[in-house]
């Protein structure tokens, strides 16, 4: 029997395996060459129907003897207990094909290499080669996956000299794809990877119609494009859209399915089921945790076809990151769009500014992170504000110095507190000056402000500010005045002031008061984090200095040589060392070491 006949060997064939019929060429023409093969999909894209129909290509037209594993109906959690449950499920399975009970290994002496040695005493029973085919590996945790993997490696390696042995497909969700094929996979050269999912153009427009049909509907041209362009090539999508659509007609007695009515069908899905749709959940989950893979969403959002080499993240053609949410296809060679218009309009409403913000200052991009939750706060979102704030006091703790720690708190001034114009002076230590650190807003006219140093200590300079008063005008009519907040820790000095320019006669509603209890709060947070910031660069100066004391003030002479040697940290200090050595015989040791524990030793 020819390949395509196994394929073909079903009558009556379900739908999404004769759309899929290259998926199972594949898998059948793995088990042919004795290789394993790694299945991958979307959930409920029908690779369990896919892979029961090969099954039976399998044993009816091929007569192999095959064995379905359902990882689901496993709930040990354990390493032990997993692959007991394994060895158990299998000696079963091989009694009732072969006739002779297998001799389980206790459950307490379960492990990988026990797995291994079973599968070993499995195919001896059964005379003959045995094909594994395991489902659903996103059931249990990935560190079982990786050990049942390399355990069927292992069995693939020893078995090369047996004259049976065991051919595994396995299957598994898209975000399973780097432990499955990947790099460093188990199955990494010995196993090949088969996508199912996507259906094509002519694919889908066959489907719809055939599910349709099914139901006695007939469609419009554009009620066809609709829907074609709401699930473009989703197998589910179209199952379900075709359902609901199937249920409008019925239900309201319609002659014909109109575009309109599959408008209201989409609309209702997205606004009631689509957060029970698994796969969307399963791609905001992966989405979310990759702030790279989250800025290639975001520019597909914003801009429809994309080139790849425009997307800030590195895309192999073994493990494509964007394809493996499952919400992403690639069109032609070198361009990558959102996949329909559900996962589109979702992914839009879900990833709204103040989500984004809020995702982006969890992985500590912070600039981008308030960009957003700015936006947010503009759109009216006042959670956007109550995450802006522990966002730009984060920032300031892991801000390089104390100017950019002063930029980020006066972001954090004008999106959360409405701030238009301010100055943040800081006090050095053992130094009676402020020195103006950030600012935000025009420069003001006033004399105060005219040199960035101040030669007054942070605690005075609100009384100076009170005998200055006229100084700290603006220029509209003497209406607004710079008022004075401490940035102070609790039971310590203050180590500087933030100047905001207010409105002398505006009226402040009780809001606005208690805005301005928070801004106290706020500021002594910003305190403590500028604190640490300084600190900080105190320390690595310090450690600077040292690192400087320990190497050679200058090189020696050494007769027929010239020498230089100069040492450039990155930052205030590095790990680097070098030294030279005096050796016998009129010699020289050179000594380079950094902190990533090399070490070179030359001897001149």
């Amino acid at each position: 029997m020819s390949r395509q006949d196994a394929a073909q060997g079903a009558t009556h064939a379900p739908a999404i395996v004769r759309y899929n019929r290259d998926a199972v060429e594949q898998i059948v023409q793995c088990v042919r060459d004795g290789i394993y093969c790694a299945v991958l999909g979307p959930r409920l894209s029908g690779k369990t129907v896919l892979l029961r129909y090969v099954e039976e290509v399998l044993t009816q037209s091929l007569g192999w003897t095959c064995i379905y594993v359902d990882l689901h109906t496993l709930e040990a959690s354990t390493l032990q207990g997993f692959f007991a449950d394994l060895i158990d499920f299998i000696a079963g399975r091989v009694e009732d094909l072969a006739g002779p009970k297998l001799q389980a290994p206790e459950a307490s002496f379960a492990s990988s290499a026990v797995f291994r040695g079973f599968l070993e005493d499995a195919v001896a029973a059964l005379g003959r080669d045995l094909v594994l085919i395991i489902e659903h590996l996103e059931a249990v945790p990935t560190d079982l996956v990786q050990a049942l993997l390399t355990s069927l490696r292992a069995a693939f390696m020893d078995q090369q000299t047996h004259q049976h042995g065991v051919m595994v497909v396995v299957s598994g969700a898209l975000s399973l794809a780097a432990l499955t094929v990947g790099e460093s996979s188990p199955f990494r050269g010995i196993a090949r990877r088969v996508f199912v999912g996507d259906l094509s153009k002519s694919q889908s427009t066959a489907l719809i119609a055939e599910l349709l049909a099914a139901e006695g509907v007939t469609l419009t041209h554009r009620a066809q494009r609709r829907l074609l362009g709401s699930t473009r090539g989703d197998p589910y999508l179209i199952r379900q859209l075709c359902q609901r659509c199937s249920e409008l007609v019925r239900t309201n007695e319609l002659d014909l399915l109109r575009a309109g009515s599959v408008k209201r069908v989409m609309r209702r899905f997205l606004r009631e089921d689509v957060y029970q749709y698994a796969p969307l959940q399963e791609a905001v989950r992966l989405i979310e945790e990759d702030p790279d893979l989250l800025r290639c969403i975001l520019l597909l959002l914003a801009h429809g076809t994309v080139p790849k080499a425009e997307l800030p993240l590195p895309l192999s053609p073994d493990v494509d990151p964007l394809y493996l949410t499952g919400v992403v296809e690639q069109v032609g060679e070198s361009s990558y769009r959102i996949q329909n218009r559900i996962y589109h309009r979702f992914l839009t409403k879900h990833f709204a500014e103040g989500r984004v913000g809020y995702l982006l200052a969890t992985a500590g991009r912070w600039n981008a992170a308030i960009d957003y939750l700015e936006a947010g706060i503009k759109a009216g979102d006042e959670q956007s504000r109550a995450d802006l704030l522990p966002a730009t006091i984060n920032s300031i703790y892991a801000s390089e110095d104390v100017n950019q720690a002063a930029r980020f708190l006066t972001r954090g001034l004008s999106a959360g507190f409405g701030v238009v114009e301010a100055r943040v002076w800081h006090a050095p230590p053992q130094e009676n000056l402020l020195r103006l650190v950030g600012h935000m807003g025009p420069r003001s006219d006033g004399a105060i402000w005219a040199s960035p140093e101040l030669p007054i200590t942070a605690d005075r300079l609100e009384t100076r500010a009170y005998r200055q008063r006229r100084a700290l005008r603006g220029t509209e009519g003497g209406r607004h005045v710079w008022r004075t907040y401490p940035l102070l820790m609790p039971g310590q000095k203050p180590i500087g002031v933030v100047t905001l320019c207010e409105d002398l006669y505006a009226e402040r509603s009780v809001e606005q008061r208690e805005r301005d209890l928070d801004l106290v709060g706020y500021l002594s947070q910003a305190a403590r984090a500028i604190e640490v910031v300084c600190t900080r660069r105190r320390e690595l100066a310090l450690a600077g200095r040292m690192q400087a004391s320990l190497l050679p003030a200058a090189p020696p002479e050494l007769r027929g040589w010239q020498m230089a040697a100069t040492l450039r940290p990155a930052r205030e200090t590095s790990g680097d060392f070098y030294d030279f050595i005096p050796l016998p015989g009129d010699r020289m040791g050179l000594v380079v070491a950094d902190v990533t524990d090399k070490l070179s030793l030359i001897h001149i």
